[in-house]
């Protein structure tokens, strides 16, 4: 009798915990859903930098729930690139900007004064060219982003906050940029670099360009040719370029056609000896095409 009082007691335990650890992990699990839905409002609300520093803990907090997780592995990667190259290109730029300032004031001081013959020598930073960049850094962002072995709500969240950081780090760098260049004009090509962390963010293949054409605003309409050119000829990304030439189109109240863009293009890349490139060009659009007269032309090209 005592041996089946004892045996019942210890099913009873087991069963009370059993109801007591999937209750704490119903309750934590809807306390994590009501965190993702803050972060979700604060992102819609565009209250950005709350919604990076709220999403930066619960990133912490799937980074240490999931240790061995290599696609994690490889989001950290990225958003540390990210950083890397939005620090990297800020700093730079803030200096070159400061030291132009500090020149001019410089010039006008040595107009006025005799000079001593001596001039204080500088360190500067050296910012390697943004096509450099963007080929350094490529690997990193070369695959598709693909969150595996965590929860579907896990996922959402981490997709969320990589798209959060991203735009935020290249509306920085472009901010930094376009404020560089309108107090240099001269500069007009650093405006390259704001398109280092786009071009590596946004696939090829896929047509999110509208997103992102705040960028194209803040470049000057004169200086759009020649960051098409870049995207085209530099780092290999037609797709973008053309989404260029098609904004600047459209911002000047003209018609855009694909076709007569495509046959632009490849002459240029055959040109500057990038024959495979044009191949590629003429390809994709031929294979997109249903004007048999235009197929003929590109066929002929």
């Amino acid at each position: 009798m005592r041996k089946q009082r004892s045996e019942l007691i210890i099913v009873v335990l087991i069963l009370v915990s059993i109801y007591t650890g999937q209750r704490t992990c119903c309750n934590a699990q809807v306390k994590q859903e009501k965190l993702y839905l803050e972060f979700e409002q604060l992102v819609l609300t565009r209250q950005n930098s709350k919604a990076i520093a709220a999403g930066r803990v619960l990133f912490e907090r799937i980074v240490s729930k999931y240790p061995d997780n290599n696609s994690l592995h490889e989001l950290q990667e990225r958003l540390k690139v990210a950083q890397y190259l939005t620090e990297l290109i800020g700093r730079n730029l803030k200096y070159r900007q400061k030291k132009s300032i500090e020149d001019v004031i410089s010039l006008e001081i040595e107009l006025e004064l005799p000079s001593s013959g001596m001039k204080e020598k500088e360190p500067g930073y050296l910012l390697a060219p943004a096509e450099q960049l963007y080929w350094t850094h490529f690997e990193s962002f070369s695959r598709e982003l693909n969150i595996r072995g965590v929860s579907t709500a896990d996922s959402k969240f981490l997709r969320g906050y990589y798209c959060l950081r991203m735009q935020s780090w290249i509306e920085e760098v472009a901010n930094v940029v376009t404020k560089v260049v309108i107090t240099n004009p001269e500069f007009s090509d650093l405006s390259y670099y704001s398109f280092v962390l786009p071009l590596l963010y946004i696939s090829e293949e896929e047509n999110d360009w509208k997103k992102l054409e705040f960028l194209f605003e803040l470049v000057d309409s004169d200086n759009l040719d020649a960051i098409s050119d870049f995207c085209l000829l530099r780092v290999d990304r037609p797709r973008a370029s053309c989404a260029i030439a098609k904004y600047k189109a459209k911002s000047q109240g003209k018609s855009f056609s694909s076709v007569d863009w495509a046959l632009a293009a490849s002459t240029k890349c055959f040109e500057n000896h990038r024959l495979d490139l044009a191949e590629k060009i003429l390809n994709k659009t031929i294979d997109a095409l249903g004007d048999k007269d235009k197929i003929v032309e590109l066929r002929l090209k």
